[in-house]
């Protein structure tokens, strides 16, 4: 086998054992693309270097097979498409399929490392935070009114962004870099003065 060519199937298992990974954790799951995976607890979950990791994951979201909610690929989700992806690999393990060979495919015969429970939860080691949550609820609620001046498109982007940030904010330990990158997706969707100023409340009551 070549040298090139064995850099490309390293690759291929790295990529599917991230994707496969991920799909372990959320399948049968309702929501499944909602169930978002922090990236530094994924490195950790994986025992992969953060340079793999992150190869992989910019492979996966540019193909479509993974989701990022932050520009910074900070939390990610499966989708659709990669959800078929891994399904087709595991009925078809003889075969290749889209994006990874069948030696890849074959390679995998169990689940790997990450672990998640809930409808909207993360990967890996669990985390205690303390900050006022009951501001942050109220200022969700203020962020739900902003939100109705949006255009139609824009809207809809920003209501499944509010639900995010409310149930993580209800959640018993809520995850403060979840909030985080939320509150910056919103901010990028904001058109007005007061829906910075509810934002930045929210980024304060995080003690940011």
């Amino acid at each position: 086998m070549s040298d090139d060519l064995e850099e490309v199937l390293e690759r291929q298992k790295n990529r599917y054992k991230i994707l496969y990974g991920i799909y372990k954790s959320v399948a049968g799951k309702k929501n499944y693309h909602r169930c978002y995976v922090e990236v530094p607890e994924l490195i950790e979950a994986m025992g992969m270097n953060d340079e793999d990791v992150y190869e992989a994951l910019d492979y996966l979201v540019e193909e479509g097979l993974l989701l990022s909610i932050s520009d910074e690929l900070f939390i990610i989700s499966l989708s659709h498409r990669g959800k078929v992806e891994v399904e087709r690999s595991i009925t078809h393990p003889n075969e290749s399929t889209e994006h990874f060979m069948v030696s890849v495919v074959q390679h995998f015969h169990a689940p790997v490392g990450v672990v998640q429970s809930g409808s909207h939860s993360t990967a890996g080691v669990t985390q205690y935070f303390s900050f006022d949550t009951s501001e942050m609820l109220e200022l969700v609620i203020k962020l739900r009114q902003n939100i109705d001046n949006l255009t139609p498109e824009k809207r809809a982007e920003a209501t499944e962004l509010v639900e995010g940030l409310e149930e993580e904010a209800s959640a018993p330990d809520p995850r403060p870099a979840r909030i985080k990158a939320f509150v910056r997706e919103l901010s990028t969707l904001s058109t007005s003065s007061s829906m910075e100023v509810i934002l930045s409340g929210i980024f304060r009551s995080l003690g940011m």
